[in-house]
């Protein structure tokens, strides 16, 4: 016998989270599955611009979202190999949160909210009806909103995505033995970059934790340890996980009634911090969308979100396209340090980022 909700939503990130609060909100009966127990790690930068404060207030959501345990951001630091060659004040309201942390409270939410959380529960497959079958048996939704990353099942098996190679990967450590300080130090190298952050818990100038996350070619052939002995060499790596595909082909949002949201229809570049924002920015939309919809004909509310999620990230992503191709060149990482030549330039590009547009 099938369990019936209104919407299934698999993937309890961000952008699976936020769109079951909603909906539970506005009167929809949903069900929020994900594979992994609650609180789980996650393959992240914990970066949250502060773009998504706006978000946060038009959703009722601010006064917790600015409880959760965080570390302020104040500088912006771009390095070559190591060596610094540009730094920016950070925006007010940029802050480090553990995703451990961020998507729990936000799961816990949904569930407060009437959603039927189940977490640690795998999904085998979603078919067009919006059936979708676990290990634990069937779960019916009148739409299901796939939100399970950028390996996407619910993508894969509705034919939505276009899975090309990859060749680079993505590696998340949390190192102790650094100082703690309120920096973004970004550092740009010829086998990749990476993003380092204090995380909350350890005093200016004290030995604390610390969130690196790191973008390899596997061309290079290098493991990401010997990254961090090079330039990290005091630091002691307490974790490392890792995550592929880093770039993908952007998916069609939605068919019928299986729609996707955050990474699973679109990945950002992680080197620009946007990730957590537009995937949040998506899951509210899919959900504004079926709320003001229901009831509609199928395709025709599919296509009202599928012109939303082209409007929502219109013209937002031409810096962070920009970044992702020199990102992708060795030869052009050596160069980052003659931007320093051109300190507005540089302040431009990074403007629409990190300040929030």
């Amino acid at each position: 016998m099938k369990e019936r909700s209104d919407v299934v939503v698999v993937g309890a990130g961000p952008a699976g989270a936020l769109a079951a609060l909603l909906l539970a909100r506005g009167g929809r009966r949903v069900t929020l599955i994900d594979k992994a127990r609650f609180p789980r790690p996650k393959v992240c930068g914990d970066c949250f611009n502060p773009r998504i404060w706006e978000l946060m207030e038009r959703n009722s959501l601010a006064p917790g979202f600015g409880a959760l345990p965080y570390r302020e951001i104040d500088q912006i630091e771009f390095q070559s190999e190591g060596r610094a060659f540009y730094g920016q004040a950070a925006p007010k309201g940029f802050r480090v949160i553990e995703r451990s942390a961020f998507d729990s409270w936000l799961a816990e939410l949904a569930a407060e909210a009437g959603v039927e959380f189940l977490d640690g529960l795998g999904v085998h497959a979603v078919r067009p009806d919006g059936t979708v079958e676990t290990e634990r048996g069937d779960y019916q939704g009148t739409y299901v909103i796939g939100a399970d990353g950028r390996n996407s099942l619910v993508a894969q098996q509705a034919g939505l995505i276009d899975r090309k190679p990859c060749r680079r990967i993505g590696w998340q450590a949390t190192l102790r033995g650094i100082p703690a300080d309120t920096f973004l130090r970004l550092n740009l190298f010829p086998e990749g970059y990476y993003g380092l952050v204090g995380l909350e818990g350890a005093g200016e100038g004290e030995d604390g934790r610390a969130n690196l996350s790191m973008v390899l070619d596997a061309r290079a052939r290098i493991k990401p340890e010997a990254v961090i002995r090079r330039f990290l060499p005091d630091a002691v790596i307490e974790d490392l996980r890792s995550i592929a595909p880093i770039s993908r082909p952007d998916a069609l949002p939605a068919v019928g009634r299986r729609w996707l949201a955050g990474d699973a229809a679109r990945v950002v570049e992680p080197f620009t911090g946007e990730g957590i924002y537009f995937s949040l920015a998506s899951g509210e939309l899919a959900a504004r969308i079926l709320l003001n919809h229901w009831g509609q004909r199928v395709e025709a509310v599919a296509e009202r979100y599928r012109s939303g999620h082209r409007t929502l990230y219109r013209g937002e992503l031409g810096v962070n396209r920009l970044l992702r191709s020199i990102l992708r060149h060795p030869a052009l990482r050596r160069h980052a340090p003659r931007l320093e030549r051109w300190p507005e330039l540089i302040r431009r590009l990074t403007a629409g980022v990190f300040a929030g547009h």
